[in-house]
């Protein structure tokens, strides 16, 4: 059986990693791993080899939508750190989740406005990005100091008290 012959810039792949130090089978499995999945399955073959090789090296480990997934995150003003922890949360609650999955989570979960911290049917933090008199990790803490002190009030609640204050 003859394998598939694959091109980078028009030079045959195994001669472009030969000539670039590039791990060709290195190369090969993550080539094959992305034909397997899903997320890839309307990818052509060559465009699946080119995102291959243009990320190899770059310590890319995540990738979304055909980018790596920190500039995804600079491009839509996303917090790389958060969505890196909720990446490895989400790693301990399923282990047998790929890297690709695990990714689509996490910023599924962000698009879906899943903050913790509401006030006026506005994520906080960007109710604070609109109001630079709040800051947003000030006022994150004393959410935390106050609900542990009063589990009763909601953040809500809590929000307004401090905003009131600074009035």
């Amino acid at each position: 059986m003859q394998e598939t012959k694959y091109f980078y810039n028009g030079i045959p792949l195994s001669k472009y990693c030969k000539n670039n130090n590039i791990n060709i089978n290195t190369i090969r499995t993550r080539i094959w791993k992305k034909k397997k999945s899903k997320k890839y399955e309307n990818y052509t073959d060559q465009e699946i080899v080119n995102m291959v090789v243009e990320a190899y090296g770059s310590a890319v480990k995540y990738m979304y939508k055909g980018i790596s997934l920190r500039q995804y995150c600079l491009d839509n003003d996303i917090n790389i750190g958060k969505i890196m922890s909720r990446i490895e949360n989400l790693r301990k609650q399923n282990e047998k989740l790929s890297n690709d999955e695990l990714v689509i989570l996490a910023i599924e979960k962000f698009n879906n406005k899943n903050f913790k911290f509401f006030y006026k049917g506005v994520p906080l933090k960007e109710y604070c990005k609109n109001h630079p008199e709040i800051n947003y990790t000030t006022i994150k803490q004393y959410i935390n100091r106050e609900k542990a002190k009063n589990k009763e009030l909601s953040y809500e609640e809590i929000i307004e008290q401090r905003t009131q204050r600074n009035v």
